[in-house]
């Protein structure tokens, strides 16, 4: 059996295993020797194992209720456990035995911190600062507490105090620059970490507090430095998180990829990790990993909306539609879904050119909330689509009251003025819409109504601006090929109407290029043209007049007079087409 001394030696030596078993064997025969069951405690505390040595204090105190220490060994067991009530009750005891114990005010006001209980925490610091007025641990419970009740003003004064007693204290620095990027004074908070970087660069948390600072100021690439360092130094978590985060602001998608591919790894029970890597594979463009990956997302957990919903817009992304909303389908079907998933299923219905659901569905959303100034204008999109103007007119006006300022709003109102032949308010709203957002379709559009005003310098002038900026659009070179038709500049207009068609082929620039080839005296050209798309519509009434009148250029006057009598079966009192008839006959 050890001695006493042999003992000590064993727990002098951090060798708590042995001490204990060494103290087990003495209690074993004498079971009220108290010291030893004290030293038992001490043991099993240094082991980790508090449960034991819980039972260990709380023998020790129940046959010596004087002993203090034993009190404040217990008190730590009990906050180790959790039972913060109990361990409360144990250190309030420590100071009634020894109240000029600045330890056991300092443990006890951490248990007041947390229990949130801040005016005993305060007043149990207060107390503990008199004994140890130079003692960081005081102002900085309290400056904590104050933190806690958003009281930052008071915080930051007694963690400056804290900090005069322990200038490079890192729990110190933390709080203090939490208090300043609370209050949005991001220059200080970086002062403070920076400082304490300076004292340790090694030190991980200052590296994130410093990377965390950059990141709010939208200064990704130094923020990444510094979550780089700190995660190398600890690759913690929340570190990670933050990087990625940046990486992908700067955009670094492949980088945010691998460090997302880790924690997706580490973490398999958080979905957010791989719908993160989705959004990088989608900045990258790489749309068929994303949609994979979200296939995947979605199939273990149907229930979780956002990814869902990123998988129809993916779909819609790559052109398929039907999948778009077999998706919808299903989240309308299995969720409790709100007015903006209705919206986007409307909008999806309207792409598929099912106006009736996309009808129905915008009323629903209308419905559940009656403020939805985009949902009142697509409605009255649909309505003018169907020819149903009055209707169509209460939308727009409702729209237009709700979000008098929305780009969307303002932009499609004056093209329902347009479409209805309002000019005059068409302009003032294409106006609002250019100074709301100048870009190059507003322009175009703009420019297109003052075709209609026959204001055509200002169209000439709107459509060179919208060219400039987006001059491979081929309804803009369309359009810039109706403004020159208009300003007789059948040259400009030509080129601009090839350009188009070079794009895209289309019914309405390819009949405008045959009229614009007509004006230039190549007859032969527009009359290809207009053959073309009599091909299409044979009982064009238009088309076939045009293509006559080639003909007749031409001095043909045999498919002359057959285009126009074509058309006179079709429309007898044509005086156009009367009056060629008389001509060539």
């Amino acid at each position: 059996m050890k001695t006493l001394e042999e003992i000590n030696d064993l727990i002098s030596a951090d060798k708590f295993d042995d001490a204990k078993a060494a103290i087990i064997e003495i209690i074993n025969n004498e079971p009220n020797n108290f010291e030893y069951k004290k030293l038992l405690g001490l043991c099993n505390i240094n082991l980790n194992r508090y449960l034991e040595a819980k039972v260990n204090f709380e023998d020790v105190v129940k046959y010596n209720p004087e002993d203090a220490t034993s009190w404040y060994y217990l008190g730590s067991c009990y906050d180790e456990l959790e039972d913060y009530s109990a361990s409360e009750a144990a250190f309030k005891k420590v100071l009634e035995l020894r109240p000029d114990y600045a330890e056991g005010y300092k443990s006890l006001a951490m248990v007041y911190m947390k229990q949130n209980k801040f005016s005993k925490l305060m007043e149990c610091a207060q107390k503990g600062a008199e004994i140890e007025p130079e003692e960081y641990i005081f102002p900085y419970l309290t400056g904590t507490a104050y933190m806690a009740q958003k009281e930052f003003d008071n915080a930051i004064l007694f963690l400056q105090q804290a900090r005069r007693f322990s200038n490079n204290n890192p729990q110190v620095i933390n709080s203090l620059g939490t208090c300043y990027l609370t209050m949005g004074h991001n220059d200080k908070a970086l002062e403070v970490y920076l400082e304490a970087l300076n004292v340790n660069p090694e030190d991980a948390l200052a590296n994130y507090n410093v990377g965390s600072v950059y990141q709010i100021l939208n200064q990704h690439e130094k923020a990444c430095e510094y979550f780089e360092k700190a995660c190398t130094i600890e690759e913690s978590e929340s570190f990670l998180v933050a990087w990625a985060l940046s990486l992908m602001k700067i955009p670094k998608p492949d980088e945010a990829i691998e460090i997302y591919k880790k924690l997706a790894l580490a973490h398999p029970e958080k979905t957010n990790y791989r719908y993160n890597m989705v959004l990088c594979y989608e900045a990258k463009r790489d749309f068929e990993t994303a949609i994979k990956l979200l296939e995947g997302i979605v199939m273990v957990n149907p229930q979780f909306i956002m990814p869902a919903q990123k998988l129809a817009a993916l779909y819609i992304e790559t052109g398929e539609l039907r999948k778009a909303k077999d998706i919808y389908d299903k989240i309308i079907l299995k969720n409790k879904v709100n007015a903006e998933v209705f919206y986007q299923y409307a909008i999806l219905s309207t792409q598929l050119c099912d106006t009736d659901t996309a009808e129905k569905i915008l009323k629903k959303v209308i419905k559940m909330n009656p403020n939805a100034a985009k949902a009142h204008k697509d409605l009255g999109v649909i309505y003018l689509g169907k020819r149903l103007f009055d209707w169509a007119e209460d939308e727009f006006n409702t729209a237009i009251s709700l979000a008098p300022n929305d780009l969307d709003i303002v932009f499609e109102y004056a093209n329902y003025l347009y479409s209805i032949a309002d000019y005059q308010k068409a302009d003032e709203y294409y106006k609002k819409a250019m100074n709301i957002d100048p870009n190059s379709i507003v322009k175009t559009f703009t420019a297109l109504n003052k075709l209609a005003l026959n204001d055509l310098e200002a169209a000439k002038t709107l459509i060179l601006d919208a060219l400039h900026t987006a001059g491979d659009h081929e309804y803009i070179l369309f359009v810039a090929g109706r403004v020159f038709f208009a300003l007789k500049d059948y040259d400009c207009a030509k080129n601009y109407l090839i350009k188009a068609l070079e794009l895209k082929v289309n019914d309405d620039t390819m009949n405008l290029l045959g009229l614009t080839y007509f004006e230039l005296g190549e007859y032969e050209s527009a009359n290809n043209i207009f053959l073309n798309l009599l091909n299409k519509n044979p009982k064009n009434t238009i088309l076939l007049l045009n293509s006559a009148k080639c003909y007749e250029k031409l001095n043909n006057q045999d498919d002359a007079l057959a285009q126009a009598e074509k058309l006179l079966d079709i429309f007898p009192e044509c005086e156009d087409a009367l009056e060629l008839v008389r001509r060539v006959s």
